[in-house]
């Protein structure tokens, strides 16, 4: 999971103000909160992390698509496969791979038959003609579960470029584990942020189905 910076509201509980403390030798704390209006200043710490992580979410970040964006893309190839259909197979098997890779994102595999035969694309020339090779050695796959596309021409044996094409899917797919994590993190316990607790299953195919369908 990346890592970035954010508040702890467990850190403010029970704070107080200065000259909050009894008098007289009493030395204790009151059990009082610091209050701020109508809120603790937890309670103002816990919002303030939200909308860390709602502006995280919602970012893009080197030319990148925002974590949100880049999932909402693959729902929407996931819908459009199961269009006319009532079982929603495409949509459960979407389910079942994520919630077998998004707690080991390092482990991912990508198996050939997730994405299913190469198109032949002839290579691009690179600058002054030369560098590519002209044949039709070029591959592209598309992973079938996902709809995340990749491509290769950089290899002048076809064997190369397939072998590129499914190194650039994994990393892709790696990339959109995370920006699952990224966005269910927001759905997570504060305790369960700092122990980086792994993704509740359960809550990640409820937030699949409430995208898949609409909020």
């Amino acid at each position: 999971m990346e890592k970035f910076a954010m508040l702890n509201p467990d850190d403010f509980d029970d704070f107080e103000p200065g000259g909050a403390r009894g008098g007289g030798g009493g030395g204790g704390r009151g059990g009082k909160k610091k209050r701020q209006g109508d809120k603790t200043v937890s309670e103002i710490a816990r919002t303030a992390v939200l909308n860390q992580l709602e502006n995280k979410i919602n970012t893009s970040e080197g030319g990148e698509k925002s974590p949100i964006a880049e999932v909402q893309d693959v729902i929407d190839y996931v819908n459009k496969a199961d269009q006319g259909s009532t079982e929603m197979k495409h949509l459960l098997r979407y389910i079942e791979w994520l919630k077998a890779n998004i707690n080991s994102i390092d482990e991912l595999m990508v198996d050939k038959s997730e994405v299913g035969e190469m198109e032949k694309m002839t290579a691009t020339l690179g600058a002054g003609g030369g560098g590519k090779d002209t044949s039709n050695n070029a591959r592209r796959g598309t992973h079938l579960i996902t709809g995340i596309t990749a491509k290769s021409q950089d290899d002048r044996r076809a064997e190369g470029n397939v072998d590129d094409v499914l190194d650039k899917i994994k990393k892709a797919l790696q990339v959109h584990l995370r920006n699952w994590i990224t966005i269910m993190v927001v759905t997570q316990t504060q305790k369960e942020r700092v122990k980086k607790s792994p993704i509740d299953l359960s809550k990640l195919e409820e937030e699949v189905l409430k995208k898949a369908v609409g909020d």
